[in-house]
């Protein structure tokens, strides 16, 4: 996977990712995603959206003390924050995918048609 920069991720960088604190997402169903039922992926993105908002409240957080200048002392990472939030959008998009896909084959199925979303892509 890259980074922001293009570059593939230092394994330190991708220890930071996995110790986040604190992590509401297990690993494992985040590489899964194929085997989820529709109903699951989209209670999947709904927690990864309360997580980016989590994170979007950190991060913001984070700057305004680095803008003021009143903790100086406090070594933040701010990278790994935000690779972190563009794991999980890029994270939102298979699962926005996968569940067009998956109704489409249900439709299929049942012989009747499906819209797709025309912004995928």
């Amino acid at each position: 996977m890259s980074s922001m920069h293009g570059g593939t991720k230092p394994a330190a960088l991708e220890l930071k990712l996995q110790n986040i604190h604190p992590s509401i997402l297990p690993r494992e169903m985040l590489q899964n995603l194929d085997r989820l039922t529709v109903e699951a992926l989209c209670a999947l993105g709904r927690e990864i959206i309360q997580d980016l908002l989590i994170r979007a409240m950190n991060l913001f957080s984070v700057m305004k003390l680095s803008v003021s200048n009143t903790n100086r002392n406090a070594p933040i990472d701010v990278e790994s924050i935000m690779t972190y939030c563009q794991n999980l959008f890029s994270k939102l998009a298979e699962i926005r995918i996968r569940i067009d896909l998956k109704r489409s084959a249900e439709a299929n199925e049942n012989g009747t048609t499906v819209e797709l979303n025309p912004n995928i892509g």
